[in-house]
């Protein structure tokens, strides 16, 4: 399998935003967190912090990435 890896758009985040873990994973819900939450769901913020859609062969989204650069180190 083929994954693509595009710079996350406003329904990719959503999707995002409702993704919800099980048990002490819960920790990783983006509404456990406003500023998190804030910080995926608005634009500007998003394209800061480099956040990406992981999209398989089908064009589905399977996961997220972000990172940061700091001078020449990702």
């Amino acid at each position: 399998m083929d994954y693509t890896f595009v710079p996350m758009d406003d329904e990719q985040a959503q999707a995002v935003a409702s993704w919800k873990y099980d048990g002490i994973y819960a920790f990783y819900d983006w509404a456990a967190d406003a500023d998190d939450l804030a910080e995926l769901l608005d634009p500007v913020l998003r394209e800061n912090e480099q956040l990406h859609a992981v999209l398989d062969d089908h064009g589905t989204q399977v996961d997220f990435y972000g990172f940061k650069l700091d001078g020449r180190t990702v």
